[in-house]
């Protein structure tokens, strides 16, 4: 740390003032309002200017690189539907000249500033292995050699298996090195969930109004295909929004005196994720949600509960009449999502069928991850030609046994073994909580490929070193000031 080498310049006023931003809430609201405003107005390279520039910062005069944690997510959520570099190859800002140049220059000075300051953390702090990392590497190990003797083994794959287990890896080995874990408060991600969460409702509000502009609501059906940004589509807005739904929900527990401020957040968060018409996105992250409501009450002391009983009494009765008000416009917003058959697979049992029979022709190392080309199920359409994302067989189970096969499998159980005796090994309210992100992700994958998209790994990653640091003996109090100081 730049302070820590220059002891007078850390005792400056505003070096002091720098430090407890940099770790309060204010700045992980500040970074999701970059995020919000990169999505809506395309300003991709203004707000990676402003990451470049924050990391700086933390690395220059903060005590930790917790303020990193809100950037990971934001930096990938603040890709705008008009820059997509998948969907628009021929407009994106991501491939023009100029645009290609300076970002490559801002991915390489970040990645030198925090390799710096991981080096400079590991002679002085934490040097055991974190518990995880048997795990990870088995898991990674199996992503290398998935499809390995079969026809389909390629380098290809090898690459996207590796950079599939840096995505869920890469911030839980970071940050559990890299945090200041015992002066650091339990609430901390709970913020960022929240704050990410509110965020999406607004990328999504945005999205909605750009369909109003382009008269998508005059057509007789509304269909909700066209709810997609930069960085996915309904789906994948749906899973981030079920993984940030216990956030807020945590603080209004540990939070007395603004908890009913935080409850609020929940439900609109809980509104952000109906109005992405993700069908496995409502259900699992309704049934997350109402699990995270029960521990609210449980954890809550008497007035608490009184208090969050009426918010949600009037919630409900609010949910009731303007659903009765409005039924007709509702009916038409949400027609294109099959309610009457939600439980169709929509193509899916097609895919599930081929990824099995895939699966006993080469059962040990599976067809690797572009094997599923040959299935030629998609229903959705092709991807570009040469894409290096593969098509996925949306679901989990059937995604390992396909492309890495019994091998794949048994890695992912343990693995999965051993974040259940993360979460479970001496359990407290904060890893409960975190349990039910986690468990968002988890479950909303049954029905998607949502565990092998990279976004929703980078927030895995993170969720997973926080439930294993979160118990300390010299933790503070969640009461306390989340700056740490």
């Amino acid at each position: 740390m730049f302070y820590e080498s220059y002891e007078k310049i850390g005792q400056w006023r505003i070096a002091k003032l720098l430090r407890e931003f940099l770790s309060s809430p204010w700045f992980i609201a500040l970074t999701c309002f970059v995020m919000v405003f990169s999505n809506l107005f395309s300003l991709e390279l203004l707000a990676f200017y402003y990451f470049l520039f924050a990391i700086l910062l933390i690395v220059l005069f903060a005590e930790d690189l917790r303020g990193i944690v809100p950037i990971v997510p934001c930096a990938y959520m603040c890709i705008s539907e008009r820059n997509n570099p998948s969907w628009y190859p021929e407009t994106s800002a991501f491939y023009d000249p100029a645009f290609k140049v300076q970002m490559i220059f801002i991915i390489a000075v970040i990645s030198l500033l925090i390799c710096g300051r991981l080096v400079s953390k590991l002679f002085t702090g934490e040097r055991r292995l974190p518990r995880l990392t048997f795990g990870f590497s088995a898991l990674g190990l199996s992503f290398l050699t998935a499809g390995l003797f079969s026809p389909y083994y390629s380098a290809k794959s090898v690459y996207f298996g590796f950079v599939e287990i840096i995505a869920l890896s890469l911030f839980y080995f970071l940050f559990f090195y890299s945090v200041d874990w015992e002066n650091l408060d339990k609430r901390y991600i709970f913020y960022v969930l929240t704050f990410v969460g509110l965020g999406i409702l607004i990328e999504i509000i945005g999205i909605y109004f750009r369909l109003f502009l382009t008269n998508d609501f005059s057509e007789q059906v509304f269909r909700r295909g066209n709810l997609y940004t930069g960085w996915g589509m309904y789906n994948n807005i749906g899973c981030a929004v079920a993984m940030c739904l216990p956030g807020p929900l945590f603080l209004a527990v540990k939070e007395k005196k603004y908890g009913w401020c935080y409850l609020l957040c929940a439900f609109a968060i809980l509104a952000a994720l109906i109005l992405t018409q993700s069908r496995g996105s409502i259900l699992f992250g309704g049934i997350v949600f109402l699990a995270g409501i029960v521990l609210m009450f449980v954890f809550s002391d008497k007035k608490q509960r009184i208090r969050y009983l009426i918010i949600c009494a009037c919630f409900a009765v609010f949910a009731a009449v303007f659903c009765a008000i409005f039924w007709e416009k509702l009916f038409k917003l949400f027609e294109s999502l099959p309610l009457d058959d939600f439980f169709n697979s929509n193509g899916r049992a097609e895919i599930y069928k081929g990824g099995l029979k895939q699966f006993t022709g080469h059962p040990v190392f599976g067809v690797g991850f572009y094997g599923i080309e040959e299935l030629n199920v998609f229903l959705w359409g092709h991807l570009p030609e040469g894409a290096f994302l593969p098509a996925r067989y949306h679901d989990t189970y059937v995604q390992l046994l396909a492309s890495g096969g019994i091998f794949a499998l048994a890695c992912y159980i343990f693995h999965r073994a051993e974040t259940m005796i993360v979460f479970f090994r001496r359990p407290s309210r904060e890893k409960i909580f975190l349990f039910l992100s986690v468990a968002a992700l988890i479950l909303t994958s049954i029905v998607d490929c949502h565990f092998f998209n990279f976004g929703p790994g980078l927030i895995y990653g993170i969720l997973l070193v926080f439930a294993e640091k979160t118990c300390f003996e010299r933790n503070l109090p969640a009461e306390s000031s989340v700056r740490g100081n």
